[in-house]
């Protein structure tokens, strides 16, 4: 007789795949549990794009597995939050405006020592990041990498690194734009890029820098000093670029009034502890990235996903992505666009006492939401709306559902700039024209994504073990 086989649980099958693939599978973005994450629903009339409809799944609460430990802590900070009734939800009467008590209290834009201009060359543009103290923290520890490597490895006496002179600032420029241009000009092998074959030739290659050199560069490209190694500091590799980088985005450039935070995912398939999968994203593994962008799509700040962060201030995890970002944004009277992994009425009651007003879509099994919007039943085109406060929470039903949050919009329908393919005014309620205008900063692929990028290639081209050396 056959022996039985053995029969797994669904935990121990997770535990199992995250021991083997170093695959954290503890996140709790919605798109790591719906396909539809990314899904932008069409007007069916008109066919314009409408990115609100994620919540008309069922989609758990983003902050945790479990919900009761940060039910608890955010009464601790909001305690009405938690005890919101039906009778605190008041109807939007057709005259209300939503008060506007927090003017914008900057001016967007370049800094005033930027003196650039749109007819400025795009270097000048590039330098105003790759400023010396980046150049010189890439050439530091680059040229210390490859000392420490050299020394504490058995090399033979005629070895070619034995040779090998430091780098500096001019010829870091120089390789950091063949990295760049290796993004353009694809390529099976890194070789490939200095062949003279007429077939396959790119004599910039050639032309900038000896391939051994390169090779021996992108070995030891580095960003850190490995002897002060911080233990439990999973990002310590590229912390000190990232910190660099986003210091000079902000010094540069103010953002405008309206800004939004969303997540972009830097394509990663190595072995890492913090590496995320998201069947919804174009690059379903790699590490994630949580943005903090203008309309433009200019980054102003950035946190990197590298697992369960402390909750801060009785929040879950979406909410302390969103205070953490805009810790310094406060109080400045911005309008903060977010989407339904984010939106809480908590949340939104946080912001209004820091003077940021946040408009988003929100996930209906949210807690305190006023149950008679949640399970109103209507036709297309109509609207149920209630209000707490400077809060709306307003369904909106299209083709699908649409539910959303706002402290800065009344929830009225109004009529847009476009026509439907029978000749009629498109009609939606303002703050789902408002969201459309100001959430597309997400569908850009910002320079410290694509800078990210580079260095995730950099270390796997070490770990796999260059040639040159």
């Amino acid at each position: 007789m056959a022996s039985a086989r053995k029969r797994f649980s669904v935990a121990q099958v997770l535990q199992q795949l995250s021991d083997d693939e170093y695959f954290d599978d503890t996140d709790s973005d919605r798109d790591s549990l719906y396909q539809l994450g990314d899904v932008e629903p069409r007007d069916s009339d008109s066919g314009e794009s409408v990115e609100t409809e994620l919540y008309d799944y069922d989609v758990r609460d983003s902050d945790s597995d479990t919900d009761a430990g940060h039910s608890a802590a955010a009464a601790a900070i909001s305690p009405q939050a938690s005890t919101l009734s039906a009778d605190l939800w008041d109807h939007v009467a057709d005259g209300y405006i939503p008060p506007v008590d927090f003017p914008y209290a900057d001016t967007p834009g370049l800094a005033p020592f930027v003196n650039l201009t749109a007819d400025s060359h795009p270097v000048e543009f590039v330098n105003l990041f790759l400023t010396d103290d980046v150049l010189s923290l890439l050439v530091t520890e680059t040229n210390r990498f490859a000392e420490q490597f050299i020394s504490n490895s058995r090399l033979k006496p005629k070895a070619r690194a034995h040779s090998r002179h430091a780098t500096d600032q001019a010829e870091m420029k120089k390789f950091l734009g063949l990295l760049l241009l290796m993004g353009v000009v694809k390529k099976p092998r890194v070789e490939d890029f200095w062949s003279t074959d007429l077939a396959i030739a790119t004599p910039a290659f050639n032309n900038t820098m000896i391939r051994d050199r390169f090779e021996f560069l992108l070995k030891f490209w580095h960003f850190c000093n490995n002897d002060e190694q911080v233990e439990r500091d999973r990002l310590f590799k590229l912390r000190n670029i990232c910190d660099l980088l986003i210091s000079q985005f902000q010094s540069v450039y103010t953002p405008e009034k309206e800004v939004s935070i969303d997540e972009s995912m830097v394509l990663r398939h190595g072995r890492l502890i913090f590496r995320q999968y998201i069947p919804g994203k174009r690059h379903k593994y790699g590490v994630k990235l949580y943005l903090l962008c203008e309309t433009s799509g200019y980054v102003w700040n950035m946190l990197v996903y590298c697992g369960k962060m402390d909750p801060m201030a009785g929040f879950g995890h979406a909410e302390s992505v969103v205070l953490k970002l805009m810790a310094s944004r406060l109080d400045k009277g911005h309008v903060l666009f977010i989407d339904n992994f984010y939106t809480s009425v908590p949340l939104a009651k946080t912001l209004l006492e820091k003077k940021t007003y946040v408009c988003g879509t929100v996930c209906r099994n949210r807690k305190n939401l006023p149950e008679a919007v949640i399970s109103s039943k209507l036709k297309k085109g109509e609207t149920a709306a209630r209000k707490n406060g400077n809060i709306v929470v307003l369904k909106w039903q299209d083709k699908r559902e649409v539910l959303m949050l706002s402290t800065a919009h009344a929830g009225h329908v109004i009529e847009g700039t476009k026509r439907n393919r029978r000749g009629e005014q498109i009609k939606k309620p303002d703050c789902v024209f408002a969201y459309n205008a100001h959430m597309w900063g997400r569908s850009f692929r910002p320079a410290v994504v694509v800078l990210f990028a580079v260095a995730q290639h950099a270390q796997v081209v070490q770990e796999s073990g260059a040639p040159g050396v």
